[in-house]
């Protein structure tokens, strides 16, 4: 990256004045130069690759605030090419001068329209439980805040565009412009600080643990040079994160099989699933997810029967019974649709439905697990396995009637009709795994790639831990980067995700967001699986 000149800043000159070729040329006084080189142990490319740098007037009273002069972005998406360098010039030699240098890691393309700065203090976004703050909620936009110094010309407006906060490393670094002085100061991009927004009023931002900081003004090291070998921390952070096989149900049935699912850093929430209110799959975020051991399929009306024979679900509510046939038609009575029956009745395999939060949860810790949370459920739906996030469990093909068990509702009114001739309502779990063939690259049926865990799309939509809160209210945005969770906030509802039999094709989708359901609610179209700790500790 070249910072050229703006506004008083300029890449390296050299100035020279010859007074006549009798004179001894001048030793002219260099101007100052300071050399910022930027490393990163952020994952890169896998979620991050462009960089953002701006430049602003440091200020020299208390009720002043920094004014922009310079942006510029640059992609560095090759492990290779960090770390990355520039020079800080300035071409005036009358006063010593600070500059704040803001540095910004993100996915590329990630970005919001730059209305000023919105800066969202914790103790502020703490107020917003059941709504999402808004850029009027909290005016941090000083007269002349974040403004052009000078006149704007072409090379002096203020970028239409900013990163998305959530997705972003932001740091900033107060750099000394001496007379005279030149040297060099390093400064470490860390992934633990994605998500946390500098406060540039503040003059505060994340170094390396999760925390802001307040800056005081870098020390300069005395040698320039620029880095000649490549970076030896990117993508070290999150470290790896292998999964190892805890101790596990008995798997005498069939579908009772744990897969075990290493950790990993993905983008929770999808920008593509907007429109739904708090249902939205947005704001994005950054999320590590611990190691799982998670049941391959949703949890059986056999195991659940199993369970309970074994004494280990005592006091726990029972799923609603359903003593006759299945329904083969929407008239049917609601229990028509349910799996479970006190004695069996030909459903051993099927998925279990009509259970409530409460009971579903209480399985799961029967079993020595619990409910995946929402951000564990998306990055076994959308990311665990793959280079890149899927808008599908399988992967980006578009959704057939043959792959997955949607649609299967007789309304003809809407797209749930589509899938009909394939059998209505809930379907045993054995229809949703391959039924061979090659498969193309993305493999036959509900099944996601690697791990080979089926049914996150369709038949039945499934329990998570979280209390249902839109992802831009105070418990998500407040929420850590390991392991994000929605809990304590007082809401009887509990979210569901994925699709279900009488829903249409849109209701696939990995980062689709469910409205929640009363904890003590028990529908013919919610399920559940169970995760485990896969490397120790809780799941």
């Amino acid at each position: 990256m070249r910072l050229e000149r703006r506004h008083g800043l300029a890449g390296v000159t050299l100035a020279l004045t010859l007074a006549s070729c009798e004179l001894e040329p001048e030793q002219l006084e260099p101007f100052p130069e300071v050399l910022l080189v930027v490393d990163t142990d952020a994952l890169v490319p896998q979620l991050f690759d462009r960089v953002q740098v701006d430049l602003y007037t440091v200020p020299s009273a208390p009720d002043e605030v920094p004014v922009w002069f310079f942006s510029d972005t640059t992609l560095r998406g090759a492990p290779e090419t960090w770390p990355m360098s520039f020079a800080v010039v300035r071409e005036r030699l009358d006063e010593d001068q600070e500059v704040l240098v803001r540095v910004r890691l993100y996915p590329d393309g990630k970005v919001r329209d730059n209305r000023g700065e919105r800066f969202f203090p914790e103790e502020t976004l703490e107020q917003f439980v059941d709504t999402c703050p808004t850029f009027l909620d909290v005016d941090a936009v000083v007269d002349g805040f974040l403004r052009e110094s000078g006149d704007p010309d072409d090379e002096g407006v203020l970028p239409p565009y900013e990163p998305l906060p959530n997705l972003t490393i932001d740091r900033l670094v107060r750099v000394p412009m001496t007379r005279g002085a030149q040297g060099r100061i390093e400064v470490t991009l860390r992934g633990a600080c994605a998500g946390v927004q500098a406060d540039l009023v503040g003059l505060a931002s994340c170094v390396d643990d999760g925390d802001r900081v307040k800056h005081a003004t870098e020390v300069i090291a005395p040698t320039a040079t620029r880095p000649t070998a490549p970076s030896t921390i990117v993508a070290t952070y999150p470290p790896p994160r292998p999964c190892e096989v805890p101790a596990s149900p008995t798997t005498t049935l069939p579908f009772d099989e744990v897969v075990c699912v290493d950790g990993g850093a993905f983008l929770l929430g999808d920008p593509a699933v907007f429109g739904f209110d708090d249902f939205d799959g947005f704001p994005e975020r950054v999320a590590h997810i611990p190691p799982l051991a998670v049941d391959r399929f949703e949890v059986s009306v056999g195991r659940f029967r199993r369970a309970l024979a074994e004494g280990r679900l005592a006091g726990v509510e029972l799923p609603l019974p359903n003593e006759d046939e299945l329904a083969t038609t929407s008239l049917a009575p609601a229990e028509r649709h349910c799996t479970f029956s006190a004695e069996p009745r030909g459903r051993e395999e099927h998925p279990l439905n009509c259970v409530s939060f409460e009971t579903a949860r209480a399985f799961c810790q029967a079993e020595g697990g619990d409910l995946p949370t929402e951000a564990q459920w998306e990055h076994l739906a959308a990311a665990a396995g793959r280079p890149s996030q899927n808008r599908y469990p399988w992967g980006s093909t578009e959704p057939t009637c043959d792959r997955a068990v949607f649609a299967r509702i007789d309304d003809v009114t809407s797209d749930a009709s589509a899938c009909l001739d394939l059998g209505y309502g809930v379907q045993p779990l054995r229809a949703e795994t391959p039924p061979g063939g090659d498969g193309g690259p993305e493999g036959d049926g509900d099944v996601t790639p690697t791990y080979g865990i089926v049914g996150m799309a369709g038949n039945l939509r499934e329990w998570t831990r979280d209390e249902y809160r839109a992802y831009c209210s105070a418990c998500w945005a407040t929420a850590p980067l390991e392991d994000p969770r929605c809990e304590g906030t007082g809401s009887s509802r509990r979210t569901v995700r994925g699709g279900d039999w009488g829903r249409g094709v849109d209701s696939l989708l990995g980062g689709l967001r469910d409205e929640g359901f009363e904890a003590s609610a028990a529908s013919p179209r919610v399920g559940f699986r169970c995760v485990r700790a896969g490397a120790g500790g809780e799941p």
